[in-house]
Order: C-alpha cells, then sequence, then structure tokens
C-alpha cells in the first residue's frame, strides 16, 4: 500500500514507499540535450542513450521507407553535453569527454540485417527495427581536459571544449597512426595573452573581466571561432595552427 511520495528538487525523480517497506524511484524526465550537423540531429533518449537522426533521409521516407537512417548509441556516462559531427559524435561529464565515429553506422543503418552489419562493421549491434538498430560499439579514446567542461563542439576530425578555468583546448579527436603525442593546442597563447593584457591597461582595467577568459567557441571544418570576456574574438586556422583574425569590440560580454 502506497505511503509516502516526494519529487526531486529538479522534478526528474519521483520516489515512492509503500507501507510494506519497499521504495521504488521513478525516472519522470529526462535532461534536455540534443546537438545537429547538416541534417543530422542527436538527442538524448535515455539517462545514457543518444538518438542519431539522418532528417534528409527522414524527409524522403515516404518515397521509400528504407531510406530512413537512426541510430541509438549507448553510453558509459550519464553526460551533461552532446555535440555532433558529420563524422562523429561526443559527450562529456565533468572534465572528460567520449567520442564515438558515427559515419559508416549512419550509411549502414536501414539496409541489411543487424547481423549482415555486425559482420560489415565489427560491432555489437542489435537491431530494433528496420530502421534503427543500437549500437553498442566501443568509443575512440577518451580525453581527459585540465577542467571542467562548459561547451563542447565538434568538427570532421576536431573537437574543441571551452573549460570552466577560461581556456579552450582543442584536439583531434582520432590520434593519427604513428605519432605518440595528441594533436592539441590550449587557447589563448601565451602571445595573445600578451596582446589582450596591453590591451586591457588602463585605469579601468582592474574593473574589467580577465582578457584570458574564453567564453565561448565554434568549430567549423577549417577554422576554430573562440570569444572571451573583454570582447576579443580570434579566428584560427586548424591545419596551420595560425591565427588569422582577429577582431576586437569596444565593450566586451
Amino acid at each position: 500500500m502506497l505511503h509516502k511520495l516526494r519529487w526531486s528538487d529538479d522534478g526528474q525523480f519521483l520516489s515512492v514507499s509503500t507501507k510494506e517497506g519497499a521504495l521504488y524511484t521513478y525516472l519522470a524526465k529526462i535532461p534536455t540535450l540534443g546537438a545537429a550537423s547538416g541534417s543530422c540531429v542527436a538527442y538524448l533518449t535515455n539517462l545514457k542513450e543518444v538518438t542519431i537522426s539522418d532528417q534528409g533521409k527522414l524527409s524522403s521516407a515516404a518515397h521509400s521507407a528504407t531510406s530512413t537512417r537512426t541510430i541509438q548509441r549507448e553510453l558509459e556516462v550519464e553526460p551533461t553535453f552532446v555535440a555532433l559531427s558529420s563524422t562523429h559524435m561526443g559527450v562529456t561529464l565533468n572534465n572528460r569527454g567520449w567520442f564515438y565515429a558515427i559515419a559508416d553506422e549512419l550509411a549502414a543503418a536501414g539496409t541489411g540485417t543487424g547481423a549482415e552489419r555486425k559482420n560489415a562493421h565489427s560491432a555489437a549491434i542489435v537491431k530494433v527495427d528496420d530502421h534503427t538498430s543500437i549500437f553498442r560499439t566501443s568509443p575512440s579514446p577518451n580525453q581527459d581536459y585540465p577542467a571542467t567542461v562548459r561547451s563542447l563542439s565538434l568538427t570532421t576530425g576536431y573537437a574543441a571544449a571551452v573549460l570552466s578555468d577560461g581556456r579552450l583546448q582543442v584536439h583531434a579527436i582520432e590520434r593519427p597512426s604513428g605519432r605518440s603525442e595528441p594533436v592539441q593546442r590550449i587557447f589563448p597563447e601565451k602571445d595573445a595573452m600578451t596582446r589582450n593584457a596591453g590591451a586591457g591597461a588602463g585605469a579601468d582595467s582592474k574593473k574589467a573581466p580577465s582578457p584570458f577568459t574564453i567564453t565561448c567557441a565554434a568549430l567549423t571544418p577549417e577554422m576554430v571561432v573562440y570569444g572571451t570576456a573583454n570582447g576579443v574574438v580570434q579566428h584560427y586556422v586548424l591545419e596551420e595552427w595560425a591565427m588569422v583574425n582577429d577582431l576586437r569590440h569596444k565593450v566586451g560580454g
């Protein structure tokens, strides 16, 4: 017989106790997490599961039902952020990131049987229906960050994480074969910090936010773009790690 009910503070869980001494907890709300890249979207469908759908293919489903491409990826953790590119999906929790290759899986989704795709892609696959499969393959090597991740962006081959200490770490998702050291860079670089410090010096500099604090970032296939707390926007070419544009707003924010 029911005894007491209580919601968690965030409304995500409902706990129920009975007079016989049993306690049950129900998940009532999934955190709203999602990302998009091109015609693909990724969204949380369980605490440790992300569904990825090619919306371009969904739009043509009326003409060919087999063209629908949807995959469900089981995760190792309950993520805080989800990011997506045409080749990978990334999730983070605290100061750690996990990255999953999705291009081959999306291309294979909706074609053949689960057993056929398992042989073709060497993945542990459970077929849900003719158009959806759950993939249980292992992620690419995990990425440890020097601080908690505040946002995550992906592009083909690269990830960019804005950290809680005001820095930005950009790194290759997959380590090139034959290379022992990871391909990565942490921003702002020392010379940029020096220039920003000089630009921020003055009578009101003590009241201004730290010029080194990166508050946002985005990736394109060729560039990483980030903005700082004092209104500086910088563009770097990924292949050369060279700054190609430096825009300074008069008022930061």
